[in-house]
């Protein structure tokens, strides 16, 4: 259930670092989740505290968090803060990593190693850039024909992929000129010299060697969602609404077609591992040849994938998300589960939560007098509104999984509240 209220500006209570206090270094370091052992916490990672955006990522955890207290952050390597408590009875910790693979790695694998006994899943959320469509805009096979993809599925401002299989998008060798060779042809797909499955030049690149532990937890978050409802997802403010109908109305105009018609009641929808895939990159990129090449990696990360999720998938079939910290988390998970410190501890599931926040080129047209596609019109980012959406989307989804825990366990009050829209 969703009620409008003004958000809350919870004031929450430090456990501080003096020696003279009693508190164990256990304790100021992870809170009261060494009481926890036979009921382990969620962890709830972020990276923005809303630093680009204005909008923190873990606003609507901590607003609906019970008795949230806050660890010391000197005894920390996260850049955020780390709080504790119970959001629908469900016992939490909420943590701020900082923005990038980098900050990521850092604090999980910190705060995991300290602290991950007391910890039964993780899942890590935050806003990101899609593909326009489920297999583009543009349809690879076809750039000479100047014929779009037949099959345009939109993705929506405030959709949601839950994921776990993420590759690093800066594993490319490149010279300027074989990048920006089809200049300006948007279908021209950028020329590059070795690729991300090169572990040889790049080290790890990667990361899609999972268990079923971790499909479990995706398949749980997508389908407490689902039963949670359209009614759950808060609406489009009226600015984020106006965006994304002048991304459509000029993109159907370019095509001669129309393909959406976006209204403020559009319930977002909720995207699982087989068809969507997070690609981490500290550039912030933005482009339909990208967005064609990235759609190839997502299909090969895929391919191989283990478990096999769909190994059949096509670059026609995927949906790029264009985040940073998906590989961090990878990277920190799985080393926590190798440190050499003789402590036996079974691999934690995580999963990764990207709510779109905008689209990552702009709308195209096929020039029938050059014969090459072009951009068509420029659509301002409304990076604000855009990222203040995804982030209550998201979070909708994640509280819709803790109330789906809570009505198991019969907890008590199971209800949660999203404020939105924040801003105009």
């Amino acid at each position: 259930m969703c009620i409008v209220r003004e958000p809350p500006q919870p004031s929450l209570p430090t456990i501080t670092s003096n020696p003279s206090e009693s508190t164990s270094w256990l304790e100021r370091r992870c809170g009261a989740l060494e009481n926890w052992q036979l009921s382990k916490a969620t962890a709830l990672f972020v990276a923005d505290a809303g630093a680009f955006s204005g909008t923190g990522e873990d606003v609507w955890y901590t607003a609906n968090c019970n008795d949230c207290k806050t660890l010391d952050t000197s005894l920390s390597l996260c850049e955020g803060k780390v709080h504790y408590g119970t959001i629908m009875g469900q016992k939490v910790v909420i943590a701020g990593t900082g923005i990038g693979p980098l900050a990521a790695t850092t604090c999980v694998l910190d705060f995991m190693s300290n602290c991950g006994i007391y910890i039964k899943e993780v899942i890590y959320s935050g806003t990101s850039g899609w593909s326009p469509s489920v297999g583009g805009i543009i349809s690879n096979g076809t750039c000479d024909k100047g014929l779009p993809n037949p099959k345009i599925k939109p993705t929506r401002i405030g959709d949601v992929c839950v994921g776990f299989n993420s590759l690093n998008w800066d594993c490319r060798q490149a010279s300027f000129n074989l990048t920006a060779g089809g200049y300006p042809d948007q279908c021209k797909v950028p020329r590059e010299g070795t690729t991300i499955d090169e572990s040889f030049l790049f080290g790890k690149c990667l990361w899609n060697n999972f268990t079923q532990s971790h499909i479990d937890l995706a398949d749980s978050i997508v389908g407490a969602a689902k039963s949670a409802g359209a009614s759950s997802f808060p609406k489009r403010s009226n600015s984020t609404l106006n965006t994304e109908t002048k991304w459509w109305s000029l993109q159907s105009e370019a095509l001669n077609t129309t393909l959406v018609t976006p209204t403020a009641d559009d319930v977002p929808t909720v995207w699982d591992y087989k068809s969507c895939m997070e690609a981490d990159s500290q550039f912030f990129w933005s482009g339909a040849p990208w967005e064609i090449l990235t759609r190839q990696y997502v299909s090969q990360v895929l391919h191989s994938a283990v478990p096999a999720v769909n190994p059949n998938v096509t670059e026609e079939d995927v949906i790029v998300v264009s985040a940073m910290e998906a590989i961090g988390l990878g990277a920190a998970l799985t080393s926590y589960a190798k440190l050499p410190d003789g402590r036996a501890r079974a691999p934690v599931p995580f999963v990764y939560v990207r709510g779109n926040a905008n689209y990552v080129h702009k709308p195209v047209v096929y020039n029938q007098t050059e014969g090459i596609w072009q951009q068509y019109a420029d659509v301002g980012d409304d990076f604000m509104n855009g990222y203040a959406y995804a982030i209550a989307s998201y979070s909708n989804v994640v509280l819709s999984y803790l109330k789906s825990a809570c009505l198991s366990s019969g907890s008590g009050n199971c209800t949660y509240t999203i404020t939105y829209p924040p801003k105009a």
